[in-house]
């Protein structure tokens, strides 16, 4: 995997300021609220920095890394993980037509 270790925006290159800290425990500590279960002990997650594009105001995660493999093999079995239905989807077919 390629990780995005330079502070700067995915869309632009301009350099990003930080907004905000998501640490570990914060996350965890938010997954466990929404789908009112503890993640196990197991899932890698990293600390990330909210930070925002001083040229086109975009907001990203720094660093830009995917979630771990054990993150996705929990969160992808939750109930409510995976929508029922999402906006784009009609609006797509709309499209198609």
């Amino acid at each position: 995997m390629i990780k995005n270790v330079s502070n700067q925006c995915p869309v632009c290159s301009h350099k990003g300021i930080h907004i905000r800290s998501l640490s570990q425990k914060n996350i965890i500590t938010e997954l466990e609220d929404y789908f009112a279960e503890k993640p196990p002990e197991k899932i890698e997650i990293i600390d990330y920095k909210i930070k925002q594009c001083k040229n086109c105001s975009l907001e990203y995660a720094f660093p830009l890394e995917a979630g771990s493999e054990s993150f996705y093999q929990w969160v992808t079995t939750r109930p409510g993980y995976y929508p029922e239905s999402r906006w784009e989807w009609l609006a797509v077919i709309r499209g198609n037509k």
